[in-house]
């Protein structure tokens, strides 16, 4: 996952390779494209996730050193 989250979205698709599904190198852009979006998408809420998770451990142990 860690893979993911550090390589560039758009080098997930290569262009020609959606080719023999598309006709024209237009239609396999606009794929391409929204193809990206949706990567990007899952991956803004992962790390959206993540960052909530580590948030509310910090509380949690603030918390608890403040209580003891």
């Amino acid at each position: 996952m860690n893979k993911f989250m550090n390589e560039k979205v758009s080098e997930f698709y290569n262009v020609e390779s959606l080719l023999p599904r598309f006709e024209t190198h237009k239609k396999c852009w606009i794929e391409k494209e929204y193809r990206i979006a949706r990567l990007s998408k899952v991956r803004d809420d992962c790390l959206l996730k993540n960052y909530q998770t580590v948030v509310k451990r910090i509380s949690v142990i603030t918390l608890h050193a403040q209580n003891a």
